[in-house]
C-alpha cells in the first residue's frame, strides 16, 4: 500500500491589483458651451476662469492657442470640457488619435519654458478633448521642464492636490531638436490619460518622461496610448512627495504601445538625448501592467525595459514599490 501526503506548502501571494480606477465614461454637458475665437490666448484663459460644472470650452481646430494657460482652483461635481471643434471628426472613444488627426485639433503652445497647462491647487474636474498640447520654443540650451504641470508636485496635504483630471484623444509633443522633460507631470487624485499620443518628450542630461508622478495619490489611468520619450516613458516617483506617507497607488496602465524613437539612438550633442528604460517604479503600489507593447530601448544610460525599485532621496523613508502584476505583455527589440 502507498499513501500519498499532500504538501503543507502555500501557494505563492498574490499582489493585490488596483483597488480604484479613473471612470472615463463621457459626461453630458448641461451648461454653458463657451465659443474661443480662433488664436485668442486671453478670451481663452477668460473662458477658463468664467466656467462652471457643465460648461464646455470650444476652441477652433486648426487654430493655435499660444500662451501659458492656468486651470484656476475649482469646485465641481460635474466635468468642464476644453474640446476641439473638429472633435466629431476625430476617432471615437476608445480609439487613439495620432499626428494625422492634428487638422481637427486646436492647438495649444507654450512659447517659452513655462508649462502650456497649468493645474492650480484645488482645480478639479477638467477633461482635455480632442487638442494638441506643444511648443514652439525650440532650444537645447534651456528646457520646456512640463507641457502640462500640476502644481500638485508642492502639495503638502492630499486636500489640495488636483483632481479628477482627464487628457482624452489628446496629442502630447515635444520637437524633433529640443529639450522638453516632462509630457505630462501627472500629481493628480484621480487622473487619466486615455487614446492618446504623446512624443518627442527628450532632454540631453537630464531624464525624460510622456508621464510622470511623483507628489500624486492616484488612482491613475494610462490606457490605449502611444508613448514615446527618451527617459522613462511612464515614471511613478523619481522625487520625494510632499505629503507625508504619500505612494503613488492604483495605477491601471492596459493596452498601451511604449517605445523609444530608434533614430534617437547614435546621436551627436546636442541631440545625445538620455536614454533609460520604458517603465519605472521609484514610489508605487497596487499597479496592473496589462496587454501593452514595451518595444525599441537599447544600452545607453540603463539598459531594462521595465525597472521596478523603491528610491528616496533620505525625506521620504516610505517610498516603496509594491503589489505590480504584469500580465499579457509584448516585450521585445529591448536589452
Amino acid at each position: 500500500n502507498l499513501t500519498i501526503l499532500s504538501s503543507a506548502k502555500a501557494g505563492p501571494v498574490l499582489p493585490t491589483l488596483p483597488q480604484a480606477t479613473m471612470d472615463i465614461t463621457m459626461p453630458v454637458q448641461t451648461g454653458i458651451v463657451r465659443n474661443v475665437a480662433a488664436g485668442n490666448a486671453a478670451a481663452f484663459q477668460a473662458a477658463i476662469n468664467a466656467a462652471t460644472c457643465g460648461d464646455t470650452v470650444v476652441l477652433v481646430a486648426g487654430s493655435t492657442y499660444s500662451g501659458n494657460f492656468t486651470i484656476p482652483s475649482t469646485s465641481c461635481s460635474g466635468w468642464i470640457e476644453i474640446v476641439s471643434s473638429g472633435l466629431a471628426s476625430l476617432p471615437a472613444v476608445n480609439h487613439r488619435v495620432g499626428p494625422s488627426d492634428v487638422s481637427n485639433m486646436a492647438t495649444i503652445s507654450t512659447p517659452n519654458t513655462s508649462p502650456a497647462i497649468d493645474f492650480q491647487h484645488s482645480s478639479n474636474h477638467w477633461r482635455f478633448i480632442g487638442l494638441e498640447i506643444t511648443t514652439s520654443d525650440i532650444t537645447t540650451t534651456y528646457t520646456v521642464y512640463d507641457l502640462v504641470l500640476s502644481e500638485g508636485y508642492t502639495s503638502t496635504a492630499v486636500a489640495t492636490i488636483p483632481a479628477y483630471i482627464i487628457f482624452d484623444r489628446v496629442y502630447l509633443h515635444g520637437v524633433s531638436n529640443g529639450n522638453v522633460r516632462v509630457g505630462v507631470r501627472a500629481d493628480f487624485q484621480h487622473g487619466a490619460v486615455v487614446d492618446s499620443y504623446c512624443d518627442d518628450i527628450h532632454e540631453a542630461g537630464a531624464d525624460s518622461q510622456c508621464i510622470n508622478a511623483i507628489n500624486g495619490p492616484g488612482p491613475f489611468l494610462i490606457q490605449n496610448n502611444f508613448l514615446q520619450a527618451a527617459g522613462e516613458n511612464i515614471m511613478f516617483g523619481g522625487g520625494d512627495p510632499q505629503v507625508a506617507n504619500l505612494v503613488p497607488s492604483d495605477i491601471t496602465i492596459v493596452g498601451n504601445v511604449i517605445q523609444k524613437n530608434v533614430s534617437w539612438r547614435g546621436l551627436a550633442a546636442p541631440y545625445n538625448w538620455t536614454v533609460k528604460n520604458q517603465y519605472e517604479c521609484k514610489n508605487g503600489q497596487r499597479v496592473l501592467i496589462d496587454g501593452n507593447v514595451f518595444q525599441y530601448t537599447w544600452e545607453r544610460d540603463q539598459f531594462e525595459a521595465i525597472l521596478i525599485r523603491s528610491v528616496s532621496s533620505g525625506t521620504a523613508p516610505w517610498s516603496t514599490c509594491q503589489d505590480h502584476t504584469l500580465t499579457h505583455n509584448l516585450i521585445r527589440h529591448v536589452p
